[in-house]
């Protein structure tokens, strides 16, 4: 049986192939594009994820952030769905499950909830 953090991966790129590339977020501003965008970068540039603790960087990590935002849209969904490369942190033993469990659960619903007519999950 797949983790807990895997099942929200899953759930996470199911709502945002669901919502389609242009739907809003409850995300303030953000797409589920941008909100892809920011997902990939996170995973696959932990250079860029000073910015999101250290406001000093933070127009750094936007750059990063907005370089994804040009990839298609379904090539972010793969990458998301594949998980974290070698050599990101999120790729250590335990970190992926710890890190990204409440990540996922989080803007999973940030994406349902923002559809008009969302239903709670079981």
């Amino acid at each position: 049986m797949p983790s807990f953090a895997a099942q929200e991966r899953q759930a996470l790129v199911d709502a945002l192939v669901h919502a389609g590339s242009d739907a809003p977020t409850l995300c303030e501003g953000w797409t589920t594009y941008d909100l892809a965008a920011h997902l990939v970068a996170r995973e696959h540039r932990p250079d860029a994820g000073l910015g999101l603790v250290v406001p000093a960087f933070g127009g750094y990590t936007e750059r990063v952030r907005l370089s994804y935002r040009q990839r298609p849209y379904e090539d972010l969904l793969e990458h998301i769905l594949i998980g974290p490369p070698w050599y990101s942190p999120f790729a250590l033993p335990g970190v992926d499950s710890a890190a990204n469990l409440a990540e996922h659960f989080v803007h999973c619903e940030d994406v349902r909830r923002a559809e008009t007519g969302w239903q709670p999950r079981d």
